[in-house]
């Protein structure tokens, strides 16, 4: 093994390309500075660096899904890492590999109230991390690099955090060159008993139902279990707000999301939950409504194991090699293909999806010539004009659901979202996203209320010419919690207190003060004209601020039963 001696704040960068990486995402400040002077030896890490470190953190968020590998995060001190906290939870919530680092006060000032200092910032940020820690000593940095970097990328995925004292950074140690760990996916025996049990129970179902969440979609299996669902007529629902989908939205056997696809759940005798990450209480009503249900169980983490519902099997370890085991035991088995029951099976089910799915297209009819525009008409309009391959970063919050159905994606990669809630995430991640695509076109559709959470966002799209598209679905104010507050707190408004979060605001003008190109529409002609101008090649960030009506609230909405 190679060894040389180096500063920390060498030994700190060399440790990332060692790891892979190619970015970093960095919030200068007090006591980085050692490090940026170190960066020019490093032309293979390009640098990303934003106003605000809660974009910044969404940045190397988006930028991660898209890849499939650790992203590199560096902020400032204490203050810095609670303003990138938020992301970092979104990060934690999706399972999505980040390395966050954060300079600290010097070692021997550490618990004396520096201004910008929380004395144990490493348990600040245990909640949202998978790992935290403080070396203790400048030589132990590298290690604790290696430690943070491992513990990111292996199964269940997720963000780890290293805090730097700044008097670490010139200190000369020794530094061994590494590489990461081959990390083997363990095969799965489909003779295994267990397997064939639960290949089994989906076999002889009388109505079975996959619920599949993001880690397994990142896994690859999303066509092998469409393969499974086709074959026995089975239907598949996305985890509790997804932060991407299983299956095309035109999929003849995808029902939505688990509270979307309430009556199909309610049918099911058995469930097989298949990398899901993100149920709540709230979902133990939709799962044990109806039916007697047997539940079965694969993912990578006991954690998850038994929040809602109790599973009689429960495969633990990754997910991959697990559905991979499940799908060849299915293949083992002639029955099923001929069976008239499967016949008429997959015609319910292809009924009950069109009949959650009718209202929407009403909804969409009625709706197509209104002033101000509908969600749908406007998604209609910019899949029209965009490439078939666009990905999409959405972040609609009341509108995920219109936007979902009417805007079409080839496949379940097309789509990025959050499963956690928080505002302002949509803009940075698009960003990031768009770092990792390069030139391929990426289209952010995200509401006027979280465009103000994250529109910092905007000014690092502008500095690295990010061809990005952003779509403001601006309905006059933040929805979302207009509406929470008409539901949850109406006596404050009939008191006379402005809790409505209504606005007026040019957002284009905003945009176009941080340099983006950018207009405000206001009909369908507008639309058609502002898309025609801008693309099919965009050159830097576009931003169009669409005035949109208030949707009324779809008995079909995620939100239902919060």
């Amino acid at each position: 093994m190679s060894r040389q001696r180096m500063t920390c704040a060498e030994a700190t960068l060399r440790s990332m390309v060692d790891a892979g990486a190619d970015r970093l995402f960095d919030m200068p400040g007090r006591g980085v500075y050692p490090l940026l002077n170190e960066l020019p030896k490093f032309p293979q890490l390009a640098h990303v660096t934003a106003p605000h470190e809660f974009p910044l953190a969404a940045m190397a968020d988006g930028y991660a899904r898209i890849r499939g590998q650790a992203s590199f995060l560096n902020l400032y001190m204490s203050t810095g890492v609670l303003n990138g906290a938020s992301a970092i939870f979104v990060a934690a919530r999706d399972r999505v590999p980040l390395v966050v680092t954060a300079t600290q006060a010097e070692s021997w000032a550490v618990g004396a109230d520096h201004r910008a200092e929380i004395s144990d910032i490493i348990a600040s940020v245990r909640p949202f991390t998978k790992w935290a820690w403080m070396p203790p000593t400048p030589d132990r940095v590298p290690e604790a690099m290696r430690r943070a970097y491992t513990i990111a990328t292996t199964p269940p995925y997720g963000p780890t955090f290293v805090a730097i004292p700044v008097d670490y950074w010139n200190q000369e140690i020794e530094y061994t060159a590494w590489t990461p760990t081959i990390l083997a996916q363990v095969r799965v025996d489909p003779a295994d008993e267990r397997i064939e049990e639960i290949a089994r129970a989906v076999e002889r179902a009388e109505f079975p139902l996959l619920v599949v969440g993001y880690e397994a979609i990142m896994a690859g299996v999303s066509e092998d279990l469409m393969a499974l669902a086709s074959r026995y007529s089975c239907p598949i629902v996305a985890e509790p707000d997804p932060a991407m989908l299983p299956t095309p939205v035109q999929f003849e056997l995808f029902g939505g999301t688990l509270v979307e696809a309430a009556e199909l759940v309610e049918r099911a005798d058995v469930i097989l939950h298949v990398g899901v990450n993100t149920y709540e209480a709230v979902h133990g009503r939709v799962l044990h409504a109806g039916r007697s249900k047997r539940h079965f169980w694969m993912g990578s983490s006991g954690r998850e194991l038994n929040k809602v519902a109790l599973a009689e099997i429960a495969v633990i370890g990754p997910v991959g090699p697990s559905v991979a085991a499940l799908a060849a035991a299915c293949r083992k088995s002639g029955e099923g293909l001929t069976d008239p029951r499967l016949r008429q099976r997959a015609a319910e089910v292809r009924e009950q999806i069109a009949a959650d799915r009718r209202h929407l297209d009403e909804s969409r009819e009625e709706a197509w010539d209104a002033q101000p525009m509908s969600v749908a008409r406007i998604c209609a309009e910019l899949r029209t004009a965009l490439p078939p391959e666009t990905v999409l970063v959405e972040h609609a919050t009341t509108a995920t659901l219109l936007v979902r159905e009417n805007f079409p994606l080839p496949t379940s990669r097309h789509y990025v979202c959050a499963s956690a809630s928080c505002q302002g995430w949509g803009l940075g991640a698009a960003v990031g996203v768009s770092f990792a695509l390069g030139a391929a076109p990426v289209v952010a559709i995200i509401g006027d209320g979280g465009f103000l959470f994250g529109m910092q966002a905007i000014w690092t799209a502008v500095q690295y010419d990010r061809p990005l598209l952003v779509v403001i679905l601006n309905n006059g104010g933040w929805s979302s919690m207009r509406g929470s507050v008409a539901r949850g707190a109406a006596a404050v408004i009939e008191a006379g207190m402005d809790l409505r979060f209504g606005w007026e605001a040019d957002y284009a003008a905003i945009c176009r003060g941080l340099g983006a190109t950018a207009e405000r529409v206001k009909t369908p002609p507008e639309l058609t004209s502002a898309l025609e101008r801008h693309l099919p090649l965009l050159k830097g960030p576009v931003v169009l601020d669409v005035v949109c009506r208030q949707e009324p609230k779809s008995s079909r909405s995620p939100f239902v039963g919060y």
